[in-house]
């Protein structure tokens, strides 16, 4: 005589291995996330590494980001610290355009072109540091 399962049990069978199943692509699609997040932090890392002038001191700034969050448990201290250093790293990449920016800001600073009062107070504030 041929037992047949009872439908209850296939279900809960089903349910059990699609629980399962669930539960194995979460883990993996976590893994390969943070995964693909490594490997953009080692490419933006080795881009500014390349370009800056100071590499050391952006080195410096980097394990004082991490200790940061380390400290908070946010990442916005290291993400603040990889766009700062980019930009350096994207003016240090390009010697003419370093040169225009400095030249444009030298111009503004001494008061040759006219500016805007919130662009005076900008450039004293940033003077004052």
């Amino acid at each position: 005589m041929k037992t047949i399962a009872s439908p209850s049990l296939s279900k809960s069978k089903l349910r059990s291995h699609l629980a399962n199943h669930d539960s194995f692509l979460a883990k993996k699609n976590r893994k390969s996330f943070s995964l693909l997040g490594l490997e953009q932090f080692a490419r933006r890392f080795d881009f500014i590494y390349r370009h800056v002038k100071y590499p050391e001191a952006f080195v410096k700034d980097l394990a004082k980001s991490l200790r940061t969050i380390a400290g908070k448990g946010s990442i916005q201290p290291l993400l603040d610290c990889l766009m700062s250093w980019e930009a350096t790293a994207e003016l240090d990449a390009s010697p003419q355009t370093r040169k225009r920016i400095l030249r444009a800001y030298s111009t503004l600073k001494s008061g040759k072109i006219k500016t805007t009062s919130s662009r005076k107070k900008f450039l004293e504030s940033v003077n004052a540091d």
